[in-house]
């Protein structure tokens, strides 16, 4: 009779046949419990906690971890350069509007428009790291002015008080 006493809950059976479809329920059991912190990953085959699985928007998880996901989309960039390019661009174009406006600040050009550093950077690059109250949005005629000095008065009153702000907190 100790044949048929399950090692996990202790509970009797009276054929073995039916405690080891019973044991099976356990196993079953315990696979659901682990799955419910860890994914498998489809296409590296990994099991990974939920925390390496982006979180979609129908409330469930990617069925690729993120390092995964990050070489499918590179893959898809490679293949497709244009989109990217694309991409890139509407991004840089939100991030200037929404940091310097749409129009140049002197004369309201908005054809075209030039992010303008009131104080140089000095050799950095990357103006995304610049704080806001350093650019101006400018039309490339009144870039060159500003970066030359050549500004007439009425043009430079129109900017003036960024234009020192920026200098007495950068320089």
């Amino acid at each position: 009779m100790e044949r048929t006493v399950c090692d996990v809950c202790n509970r009797r059976f009276l054929s073995e046949w039916t405690l080891r479809n019973h044991k099976v329920f356990h196993n079953k059991k315990l696979v659901r419990v682990a799955d419910i912190n860890n994914k498998i990953c489809g296409i590296c085959q990994k099991r990974l906690s939920l925390s390496n699985f982006r979180f979609l928007a129908n409330r469930s998880y990617n069925s690729y971890c993120r390092p995964c996901e990050n070489k499918k989309n590179l893959e898809y960039r490679k293949k497709r350069p244009e989109l990217s390019r694309r991409l890139f661009k509407t991004a840089y174009f939100r991030w200037k509007e929404k940091t310097v406006g749409s129009s140049c600040v002197i004369c309201g050009e908005n054809r075209t428009l030039d992010v303008c550093h009131i104080v140089a950077r000095n050799g950095r690059n990357m103006s995304r790291l610049d704080p806001r109250d350093n650019l101006l949005g400018l039309c490339p005629t009144h870039h060159r002015l500003f970066d030359e000095e050549k500004l007439n008065s009425d043009e430079y009153g129109k900017i003036k008080v960024q234009v020192e702000g920026a200098r007495k907190k950068y320089v």
